[in-house]
């Protein structure tokens, strides 16, 4: 390993050996706190960002310049913020879901239907409407 001469760790003040040219702190530790400093550093003096409310149109000032605000600081704007983000990454979900799934024959009724997993056999409407203990019924090849 290459020595690049002692250093003085800017955390802790303790003499080290430097790895780097770039090398300040003494520890991984010392390390994480400069980058905690930092990152609070950062967030303070950012460039104050004004946004509009998604969900009540109310104009607010956010601190970060680099975090898109979507809601104020309302309680119910933000629990509402969330559920919609929260719909829409179902939606997303669902979405992929389809464009994936296979056209299947259900086992039961016959009919085709859009399956997005490799072991559905059974239609959503006939898995809906089996009995506790259906006589003659196939599933997956096997009469039970």
């Amino acid at each position: 390993m290459a020595n690049y001469g002692p250093g003085t760790c800017i955390i802790c003040g303790q003499r080290f050996t430097r790895r780097s040219n770039n090398s300040v702190c003494c520890s991984h530790e010392c390390r994480k706190i400069r980058d905690k400093r930092r990152w609070i550093a950062a967030e303070l003096n950012g460039p104050p960002k004004i946004s509009k409310c998604q969900v009540c149109g109310k104009e607010f000032v956010g601190r970060n310049s680099y975090k898109i605000y979507l809601a104020c600081n309302n309680p119910e704007c933000r629990a509402e913020t969330r559920r919609l983000a929260g719909i829409k990454s179902s939606e997303r979900q669902a979405k992929r879901k389809r464009e994936r799934g296979t056209m299947r024959i259900c086992l039961k009724c016959g009919h085709e239907f859009l399956s997005a997993h490799k072991f559905n056999r059974i239609c959503s409407d006939c898995h809906n409407n089996l009995d506790a203990n259906p006589i003659g019924a196939t599933w997956w090849g096997a009469v039970i």
